[in-house]
């Protein structure tokens, strides 16, 4: 599937996105959200099937998102969503790929908020910078060897229970929460359809 709903969803890079990736992303051409907003970053893993194994490859071997973690067989989903809850970007690893690895492909240049709120997985020296460069905020909370703690509004901080429950969410689709898809386009479609739904829905965190 190299592109669902033309316009909206772009999946024929390995990020795939908004057409108007962040807070003012639309959706058939209605705004979704307000202009500023904080963005929430987070990875959730995803359990594949026996069946999902054994792509038939044609030339280079393709990638197709999928490792062993602690939880077996799995493909991770990384993601980018707006702290009322719509997907802004999204990448598929193997289980077993670290989250701070995804993050400056996740946050780039293009996208639109007010800062980046994520858990002490995202506490990097060299993601935060990242983050300020874009001229961002950074609601991260530092890990707990860092000689010099970094303060954290509390209040901003807890909005980033919104991207759990977004996941939570998504995984309602039973297409989703298991992957059975032999490729990695096929199912990042899958994925695409089920957060279009949920933003369709009218569902907001």
């Amino acid at each position: 599937m190299a592109r669902l709903a033309e316009g909206i969803w772009q999946l024929e890079h390995s990020v795939s996105s908004l057409s108007s990736v962040g807070c003012r992303g639309s959706v058939g051409g209605v705004a979704t959200e307000q202009q500023h907003c904080y963005l929430l970053i987070d990875s959730t893993i995803i359990k594949a099937h026996p069946h999902a194994a054994g792509a038939l490859t044609r030339g280079e071997r393709a990638e197709e998102a999928l490792g062993r973690s602690r939880g077996g067989f799995s493909t991770k989903l990384h993601a980018l969503v707006t702290e009322h809850g719509k997907l802004v970007r999204y990448i598929l690893t193997g289980g077993e790929v670290n989250d701070i690895t995804q993050a400056k492909q996740l946050v780039s240049k293009g996208i639109d908020g007010v800062g980046i709120v994520g858990d002490r997985a995202y506490d990097s020296n060299e993601f935060v910078s990242h983050i300020e460069d874009l001229e961002l905020e950074v609601v991260i909370p530092s890990r707990a060897n860092r000689l010099m703690q970094r303060s954290v509004d509390a209040e901003v901080y807890r909005r980033r229970n919104v991207i759990e429950r977004w996941f939570g969410r998504l995984k309602q689709f039973r297409r989703i929460a298991t992957r059975y898809d032999k490729t990695q386009s096929s199912y990042r479609g899958f994925v695409a359809l089920g957060a279009s739904q949920i933003a369709l829905s009218g569902w907001r965190a």
